[in-house]
């Protein structure tokens, strides 16, 4: 670009948006009494209209505090200067900026960027050392404006200089009120650039600083200096490792680690790209530009890896390719485990039953977890280390066929399973429970009958075996819809005969209450906890066969006489509870001791009026062992009076 230029030729739209530092000059004229040199009539000692420059140079950001840049990029370089519409009271007519370089730089790859003022660009050429070029601006600002960039390699520096000039005399113009840049009201009108490249020279070292600062002139002020910038220069590459991995592995994942370090002195390293070789394969990329230094890694069995790595520092500076493995890996294929057969069983009700399985491993992969397949029976369960199966069959899996599948696992390169299955045979059941009751002597009671069957039933029957001298007038009752009717003949003192039958097309069957029987209790008896039996149990099916392997489980009834009766059972948490059996209106207390040595004697430590049949007293929990007792405290009789 050279010669004149209209306005209408330079692209408009520039706008620094940069922060800048306030600096106030004055400007001066340069003959006496602030006149021109060759004016011909008297001045006055006057000051004229200032304008005032605040300013400012960009270049690289670098990494970190130290500004850290590669000596391998090109460096780009803004100078900003702006007119403050705060301080300012006229245009700038002449703006001179210069920077004296770095001597860690080379001038020689310095090269002139755009440049430009207000809202005119003005477009560089590429390759540009020097430039001039001259701007018709009358129609916006009253003057021509000529525009010069050039580098000074004898004095290692640069300047640009924008000077306004009156069309008439070819000089700057007598009017202060005219100029190329007036105050910077707008943000936009008032401001003005440079931009440049360059590079370091060759030969740089490591840890070299960069210093940039700019010095601006506005008109004839005094010149000002841009704050000061600088870079560290960063020359080193980096260096890094993949960290040794196993010889072999039985596992087709497995963790990769790697470190780096960047030069003495320099920026730091940023982020790896490690390789990967498969089979002796050709290398590439695993993970590219990562910042972390491990991760997990996906192979195949029977395949070998190897890996290495290469470090960027902050500045881009990578690391020599090595190109050659810094760890190796084989992983090793697996066969699936060996498991023994198991034998089929035949197993009672209540029959606990236990086998140890045992799976070998022909090529000494990682251990074998053992495990059950879908349709095991409830509650059966099997140890995942050592494979021991433990079962105890219920009543409601009497007479069941039970399929069982024991699986072998070995999660090596591969996840290989082997499997063995076997049956259990439970043989039937039919068991009868008695339930329990508290009550007075002198009272009556009822305990629950309930059933457990794995065939359907059509009649029951059992014997009640009962302490003499305690229960008197024995009846049974129907608790279920299913049962039609129900008898009770006692045969002595001590034995009765229960029987229920079903109702017609109805079954007795499952774990369900279906009778009860109730009995008074003779007055004047000891208070006891007395055990009830239920003894040759007898089911029958549906077409009449009995039904075998059947028995019966205790019942109990708490009958309180004249004395308190006192119970330690397992509560929440296994931690002893205590009951404490006792006609309502009693005073009870219930003392402890720890032993039965001579030295201790009972102590009280709860005194309590009874409301129920059944109380929980607290416990005193002094003791990690103690003994406790339920003392009956007799009313007190009223006294007689005579006079």
């Amino acid at each position: 670009m050279g010669g004149d230029l209209d306005l209408d030729d330079v692209e408009p739209g520039w706008n620094s948006g940069a922060a800048f530092a306030t600096i106030e000059l004055a400007r001066t004229d340069a003959g006496p009494c602030g006149c021109e040199k060759d004016r011909k009539e008297p001045c006055e000692d006057t000051k004229r209209p200032a304008s005032v420059d605040p300013n400012d140079i960009v270049g690289p950001s670098g990494f970190g505090p130290e500004h850290w840049i590669s000596a391998d990029q090109t460096f780009h370089y803004t100078i900003h200067f702006e007119n403050d519409p705060l301080r300012a009271t006229a245009p700038a007519q002449l703006v001179r900026v210069t920077q004296q370089l770095s001597t860690n730089l080379d001038p020689r790859t310095f090269r002139l960027g755009v440049m430009g003022f207000g809202t005119n660009l003005i477009e560089m050429p590429a390759d540009r050392t020097f430039y001039q070029t001259r701007l018709n601006l009358m129609n916006t600002h009253g003057v021509l404006l000529d525009v010069t960039a050039s580098l000074d390699l004898a004095k290692n520096e640069v300047s640009w200089e924008f000077s306004s000039l009156d069309p008439v005399t070819g000089d700057l113009p007598f009017d202060p009120f005219v100029g190329f840049l007036p105050p910077d009201t707008d943000g936009i009108i008032g401001q003005g650039f440079v931009t440049y490249t360059i590079k370091p020279k060759s030969g740089i070292a490591q840890g070299d600083i960069i210093n940039s600062q700019a010095r601006i002139f506005f008109d004839y002020n005094e010149p000002m200096d841009t704050t000061n910038i600088f870079n560290t220069v960063d020359t080193g590459l980096p260096t890094s490792t993949v960290l040794p991995l196993p010889l072999t592995s039985n596992r087709n994942v497995f963790p990769v680690h790697w470190l780096g370090t960047d030069a003495y002195g320099g920026a730091g390293v940023a982020d790896f790209t490690i390789y990967v070789s498969d089979n002796n394969g050709p290398w590439r990329v695993w993970l590219a530009n990562t910042p972390q230094t491990e991760s997990t890694f996906v192979g195949q069995c029977g395949h070998t890896y190897a890996f290495y790595s290469d470090a960027r520092d902050h500045v881009g500076n990578v690391e020599n390719a090595v190109t050659a493995p810094q760890a190796f890996i084989q992983l090793l294929s697996n066969s699936s485990p060996i498991l023994q057969p198991i034998a089929d069983r035949v197993l009672a009700v209540g029959q606990a039953l236990s086998i140890t399985n045992f799976a070998t491993d022909t090529n000494g992969g990682p251990q074998i977890t053992f495990s059950l397949a879908p349709g095991a029976p409830s509650g059966m369960s099997i140890n995942a280390t050592n494979g021991v199966l433990s079962w105890t069959p219920s009543c409601d899996e009497g007479g069941r066929s039970n399929f069982i599948t024991v699986i072998a696992t070995e999660e090596g390169c591969q996840v290989l399973t082997s499997a063995q299955s076997f049956t259990v045979m439970v043989t039937e059941c039919l068991q009868i429970g008695l339930g329990a009751t508290v009550s007075v002597a002198g009272g009556s009671g009822c305990v629950a009958v309930s059933l457990e069957s794995s065939f359907n039933l059509t009649n029951l029957s059992f014997t009640l075996h009962i302490p003499a001298g305690r229960f008197t007038n024995f009846t049974v009752n129907a608790t279920a819809p299913e049962v039609g009717s129900t008898t009770l003949m006692q045969v002595n003192n001590t034995e009765a005969i229960v029987t229920l039958a079903a109702l017609p097309g109805q079954v007795l069957r499952g774990a369900k209450q279906f009778a009860e029987v109730c009995f008074g209790l003779v007055p004047d008896q000891v208070s006891a906890f007395v055990r009830l039996e239920a003894v040759d149990v007898l089911g029958l099916r549906e077409n009449g066969s009995p039904l075998g392997n059947t028995f019966g489980s205790s019942g109990r009834a708490v009958v309180v006489g004249e004395h308190p009766l006192l119970e330690c059972v397992s509560g929440g948490n296994a931690k002893p509870t205590l009951l404490l059996y006792a006609r309502p209106g009693w005073i009870c207390a219930i003392e402890e001791r720890a032993d039965f040595q001579p030295s201790n004697q009972w102590q009280e430590f709860n005194r309590l009026s009874t409301t129920n049949l059944v109380t929980m007293p607290t416990l005193a929990g002094t003791n990690i062992q103690s003994f406790y007792r339920a003392v009956r405290f007799a009313p007190v009789q009223p006294r007689s009076s005579f006079r």
